[in-house]
């Protein structure tokens, strides 16, 4: 593969490295999740599942690249980088869902949640 394609893949990884990490910190920040809110919802299960969708792309055209030789063995590497990222994604979104499956709102119909939320 060209030495511009090397570097736009390169790029394009180090691009969405830190999606993964903005989303764990967001997590940390809106912890406890005791009510249902569409917009966590988008966030944590919309925004993550399209970012473990395109973390799994970019790790398919790296792997294809290294077992084709296109690609040196030294972008296994960035394969594994982007298996934590890809894990870092899926621990955002299972958290959230674990939480508003042990909220008291899913647990008594009458609870009475935060601004935005469904009760």
């Amino acid at each position: 593969m060209t030495l511009r394609f090397r570097m736009g893949l390169a790029a394009l990884i180090l691009a969405v490295s830190p999606l993964p990490w903005l989303l764990i910190l967001q997590s940390i920040e809106d912890e406890p999740f005791n009510v249902f809110r569409i917009k966590d919802a988008v966030l944590y299960l919309g925004f993550s599942s399209a970012l473990i969708v395109v973390l799994a792309e970019i790790a398919l055209v790296v792997l294809f690249g290294v077992l084709t030789r296109r690609l040196s063995g030294w972008w296994l590497v960035p394969l594994l980088w982007l298996a934590v990222l890809g894990f870092m994604s899926f621990a955002a979104a299972s958290d959230w869902v674990g939480d508003v499956a042990r909220s008291p709102v899913w647990q008594s119909q009458g609870a009475s949640g935060r601004d935005g939320a469904i009760p």
